[in-house]
């Protein structure tokens, strides 16, 4: 009778058996999904495995997990459950020195693969493509390395019209890389994305604060980011709710409003934010305009004329400095209309739209009733008018 030799995988499996009493149990499940060729099954308890926090610490995932286990049978399991094995798997080989450069040739085989062998294996060279980005950013300051990277998996991402399982990362990748350069506005849009498709009851409270903060920093500081709303309605925020850090939210909704009062009395809170306190003249520039953003949008849409001196009182401008105020919002196109230099005033025709809060929802409510109220007089007296017609004839 003729003995059947162990494969590499097998032998390995028999090893950490014996080596690893902490994870004795699960190293069995695995090894008899793998000897009964349960991919599935053996797929799903793989990604619970290397998920552990204690298997994470131990060597286990860089001490021959794919070289001799995950290799053997990478060719049948589902191309982006791979791709998320090795996602942990690099994130491992990132914490220690010596492996780190070994990191590019790795992924880089595994996508090789992944291109060769599915036809649906497009997400899961995303993935490879974002493990290997977040690297070159984090870990080598190679930050044109990590935008090509970053690109390809964008326009990869394009051929989609859902959300991918690895958007989430994708946006994570996008906003860290846009906040190392310091591009404020980039950053902001890029983590509003990031936290729209991410579930937050999935995310640590610190994280979420974390993620809370740097968006509402994000926010004022970007140039061009005038809108609030979105952020203001996103749950992510209530996780500053009674921390030291809770007056960025009134800080942003006092930035919503245009409350520049709001703004000053927030000033002891602000100042001590050193991003904020070097930005203080820009931040002053932008409450002024969303305090003329807000004046403009709550007029009636009968009575668009405003003066120089109203603006002047709302915005606390120098009446002299006001044309200056307004030909600065009408270049950011953030008003439309027209500026009467002689008699001191300026017609507006359009107010950028943008995110309401439930105070602005309201005066849109009070808007739309009197135009209801003014739309059924103008009824009723055409009625009236008509009806004095027939009378006559």
């Amino acid at each position: 009778m003729t003995m059947t030799s162990q494969s590499a995988a097998e032998n390995y499996l028999d090893v950490q058996k014996r080596s690893n009493d902490i994870f004795a149990e699960d190293w069995q499940i695995i090894e008899k999904y793998y000897l009964k060729k349960l991919w599935h099954q053996l797929t799903l308890k793989l990604l619970e495995f290397v998920n552990k926090e204690a298997v994470f610490q131990s060597n286990v995932l860089v001490d021959g997990f794919y070289e001799n286990f995950l290799s053997d049978f990478e060719h049948i399991i589902n191309p982006l459950a791979m791709s998320e094995l090795v996602l942990v798997i690099v994130k491992k080989m990132r914490s220690q020195a010596d492996k780190q450069d070994a990191i590019p040739g790795f992924v880089e085989k595994i996508r090789d693969k992944v291109l060769a062998k599915a036809k649906d294996g497009t997400v899961a060279v995303v993935l490879c493509n974002i493990a290997l980005a977040t690297f070159y950013l984090e870990d080598r300051k190679d930050n044109p390395a990590a935008r090509k990277l970053m690109e390809e998996a964008g326009s990869k991402l394009q051929e989609f019209d859902y959300v991918t399982p690895v958007h989430d990362r994708y946006f994570a990748l996008t906003s860290a890389y846009h906040r190392t350069l310091g591009n404020h506005a980039e950053y902001y849009r890029e983590a509003l994305r990031y936290l729209g498709c991410t579930k937050l009851e999935n995310m640590p409270v610190e994280e979420r604060r974390a993620w809370a903060s740097t968006v509402a920093v994000a926010a004022l500081l970007g140039k061009g980011v005038y809108n609030f709303g979105e952020l203001l309605m996103h749950e992510v925020l209530t996780s500053l709710d009674g921390t030291e850090q809770s007056w960025l939210v009134q800080l942003l909704y006092a930035f919503n409003k245009g409350d520049i009062a709001a703004f000053a009395q927030l000033r002891p809170r602000w100042s001590g934010q050193p991003d904020l306190a070097k930005q203080e003249q820009f931040l002053k520039q932008k409450v002024t305009l969303m305090c003329l953003i807000e004046l403009a949008f709550k007029r009636p849409t009968t009575q668009r004329q405003i003066s120089f001196a109203e603006i002047s009182q709302a915005t606390m401008v120098p009446v002299e400095e006001v044309e200056y105020l307004l030909m600065r919002a009408l270049s950011l196109d953030l008003i439309r209309g027209k500026i009467n230099e002689v008699d001191k005033l300026v017609h507006v025709t359009w107010v950028q739209p943008r995110v309401l809060d439930v105070n602005q929802l309201a005066s849109v409510q009070r808007k739309l009733t009197a135009w209801v109220t003014s739309a059924a007089a103008m009824e009723e007296m055409m009625r009236g008018s008509a009806g004095d017609g027939l009378m006559a004839v």
